[in-house]
């Protein structure tokens, strides 16, 4: 995928390291970076989140997060960026969280439906999108706009210092 590979071209130009969060694609925004050769130099890992008790266990995220709020939210999803930045030490935190399908979406909850988050010690930005097609089309157009908005993000936030 050229998106990742410039993704991963960004990051090692920047000397930046990532860290993903993923529930509803499944661990594909990290397959996409990790398919690229040297990506070892800028992705740290990537996580899987899909019950209470992985967004717990893994992100922090508890119960008392969630009051009010559906996994498919904005807070959630910078929560997410959030997390796993800071979990992990890295740069940036992606993330998203959405609904793929295939049962048909509720007004609240329509298939296709996501939210992606990025982070950084410079602060958390949410991006709301909504993807058409079956469920591994809705799976791959997520992971791709997640890449994609990592990409406008840095090109767009001034390169760190050097020391």
């Amino acid at each position: 995928m050229e998106d990742a590979q410039y993704l991963v071209n960004l990051l090692k130009e920047r000397a930046l390291k990532i860290a993903v969060a993923e529930s509803t694609t499944g661990g594909l925004i990290s397959h996409y970076i990790v398919s690229i050769p040297g990506a070892s130099k800028v992705f740290d890992r990537g996580v899987i989140v899909y019950t209470g008790r992985s967004y717990e266990d893994l992100l922090g995220i508890t119960a008392e997060h969630f009051k009010g709020k559906s996994t498919v939210s904005e807070g959630i999803a910078r929560k997410m960026a959030e997390s796993i930045r800071q979990r992990s030490g890295m740069d940036v935190g992606l993330s998203e969280t959405g609904m793929a399908g295939p049962m048909p979406g509720t007004e609240q909850k329509p298939a296709g439906k996501a939210y992606i988050a990025i982070s950084t010690r410079e602060g958390t930005e949410c991006q709301y999108i909504e993807i058409e097609g079956d469920r591994q089309a809705i799976q791959r157009g997520i992971a791709t706009r997640a890449i994609l908005m990592a990409i406008a993000y840095l090109e767009r936030t001034p390169r760190p210092a050097c020391d």
